[in-house]
């Protein structure tokens, strides 16, 4: 789904910023020399308006910061195909692709990718939100695109690379990536909110809009790669040739911000914030007391999608696995399937709040997890030697991805839209950074799960 911010009515920005990314409501706490949402005045107190944003550079440049922020997520485990190819038993010949005939590499990658890709994130969050501040936001910031940005291009040289004489040398080479993207994604987290924060509202509605479609950009980007490429790895090398074009295209940007007047206006003579006051840690127990619904319902959230995903959602299998329906197009379909489901469940819990309990909502989450985690694992996931297929077909299979990525979406957003309903208006900043605290730890302590998931089936 493509949104132009631009064509946005005002009430509907409002409604955007409001309810899919409430951690933006510290917007209503800022001062205007600090947020940039009030014009800055000159040294006779004059108003001084700021200047145009020439070619649209600094628009642009939080539309992709968005998008690229949210692609290291989701784009390696999208692309399920080609890591499924290189890590084969090539001893099959033609036979590779046989789902009951997986190796070990193949049915634990989705497994190790999560484990290596949650565990960087909460260590690297937590050192830049104590120490990031010794060193220049625009460095990170710089360096964290830079990092990402190798990390792609390396995984691109590796698509034209024979490495089936060393396959387990590329599975922990790749598992290196997988980690060195997720800790410059989270510096770069923790930086973006530094800058967004000095600029007008409007920006945060393009960096929302490029986050906002980034999952089903991931999706719909690998299924165009594997409708137009010949065969696997062409279809891989344009799929990363894809990424790596995002990342060079945002870092060019933000170099070029250097020359932005505009840029310059709001952010100041210096790429500097003021130092964060820390919560002691009974205030901390505090907010918890308050806001403990939100966090226990990223906790099952957050512990059910680990379980699953990727691990055992990269290996589920079409019924028709001789078509070229399941053979190429059918997982990625159902990755997209849940992120515009997501999408759909965010935007109603916006357009439709209902103001529930917080008990109400907590049991809901567990329900949820409870009934719908056991469907993914009868599922058509392949190869498994414990557990039925109970649900073999693709209908089946599609009715559950959605249910799950809707209610997922829906629930997501009644966690974090109640937390100003839970905390006085003052401490809502607070209360934010605090679960999300809590969720970096929680992602980190589940991406565990997965193993055994996989290794239940």
């Amino acid at each position: 789904m493509v949104v132009v911010a631009e064509t946005i009515a005002s009430r509907d920005v409002e409604d955007i910023i409001e309810h899919i990314n409430p951690v933006e409501k510290q917007w209503h706490h800022e001062t205007p020399d600090d947020s940039g949402n009030k014009d800055n005045e000159d040294e006779e107190g004059n108003k001084e308006k700021p200047p145009p944003d020439t070619f649209l550079i600094v628009h642009a440049l939080f539309f992709f910061l968005g998008l690229m922020h949210f692609i290291p997520n989701t784009f390696f485990s999208v692309a399920t195909q080609y890591f499924l190819y290189k890590f084969r038993n090539t001893s099959l010949g033609e036979d590779w692709n046989n789902a009951t005939l997986r190796n070990t590499m193949q049915k634990e990658f989705g497994v190790y990718s999560t484990i290596f890709g949650s565990t960087p994130l909460i260590i690297f969050m937590t050192l830049t939100t104590v120490y990031g501040q010794r060193i220049n936001v625009r460095t990170r910031i710089s360096w964290s695109v830079a990092f990402m940005l190798m990390a792609f291009a390396v995984s691109t040289v590796f698509i034209s690379v024979d490495t089936d004489d060393w396959q387990l040398y590329f599975y922990i080479l790749t598992m290196f990536l997988i980690a060195l993207k997720s800790a410059a994604n989270s510096v770069l987290g923790v930086s973006l909110f530094e800058v967004l924060t000095k600029f007008p509202r409007k920006y945060m509605v393009w960096y929302l809009t490029g986050e906002g479609i980034a999952g089903p950009f991931n999706s719909i980007l690998q299924i165009i790669s594997l409708a137009i490429g010949t065969d696997i790895k062409s279809s891989a090398l344009i799929y990363f040739l894809c990424g790596v074009f995002v990342m060079s295209i945002t870092l060019l940007l933000f170099t070029l911000t250097r020359f932005s007047k505009l840029y310059l206006y709001y952010i100041g003579k210096s790429d500097t914030v003021a130092r964060r006051k820390f919560l002691s840690w009974p205030e901390t127990k505090f907010i918890i007391s308050k806001i403990w619904s939100s966090i226990f319902i990223f906790l099952i959230m957050i512990s059910g999608l680990q379980f699953i995903s990727p691990a055992v959602t990269s290996l589920v299998v079409s019924q028709d696995q001789q078509t070229p329906w399941g053979t190429t197009y059918f997982l990625p379909f159902t990755f997209l399937l849940r992120d515009t489901c997501d999408l759909i469940g965010r935007t109603l819990a916006s357009k439709i709040p209902i103001h529930m309990n917080q008990f109400v909502i907590s049991i809901l989450g567990v329900v949820r997890v409870s009934v719908l985690i056991p469907l993914y694992m009868f599922s058509n996931a392949q190869p498994r030697e414990r557990l039925p297929v109970i649900f073999p077909y693709d209908y089946q299979y599609c009715l559950i991805v959605t249910a799950y990525g809707l209610s997922g979406g829906y629930l997501f957003n009644v966690a974090y839209l109640n937390v100003t309903r839970l905390v006085e208006k003052e401490k809502s900043n607070d209360a934010y950074n605090v679960l999300t605290t809590c969720v970096g730890i929680i992602g980190a302590i589940s991406s565990a799960f997965s193993y055994i998931s996989v290794n239940f089936l």
